[in-house]
């Protein structure tokens, strides 16, 4: 799938910036800004597109946008490690800081992309899953207001 949003969102996108806004001599890198902007057009087509699949498979069980937050969520925390690369370098010590912050940001936005196959399936009712937890996505993803 990695490739597919790079060659149909990320690359045109890219190219497109380049043309209207391009580079002042061949030597320059790429603006970072152009880059950031085609990062979230893939991440925006990503969205799109389980968006689409949330409408056809569990219509009636969530209001859309979860997957929409969630994927672009996910891009501006790519986009912010690219970033924190260039202040921090790649020290080991730098790549786990980064992983960890990374599952912790995915585990608290993950709900916004799961909570309707959560509902669906019934993990809801497995033990494994925390009363508390359970409690917190039917109070945030309630799509009955009383």
């Amino acid at each position: 799938m990695k490739s597919y949003f790079h060659h149909v969102a990320f690359v045109p996108t890219l190219k497109f910036l380049e043309y209207i806004d391009p580079p002042r001599n061949s030597a320059a890198k790429r603006n970072p800004i152009h880059l950031s902007i085609a990062c979230m057009a893939a991440f925006f087509q990503s969205a799109l597109i389980h968006e689409f699949g949330t409408l056809l498979f569990f219509l009636g069980e969530q209001p859309l946008g979860g997957s929409l937050v969630f994927f672009l969520t996910q891009g501006v925390l790519c986009i912010l490690e690219y970033q924190s690369d260039k202040l921090f370098g790649k020290s080991i010590l730098w790549k786990a800081t980064r992983i960890m912050i990374a599952l912790a940001i995915t585990l608290i936005v993950s709900p916004l992309f799961l909570h309707q196959f959560y509902r669906v399936i019934g993990i809801y009712h497995l033990p494994i899953v925390p009363q508390s937890l359970i409690h917190l996505f039917e109070t945030l993803f309630s799509t009955h207001h009383q």
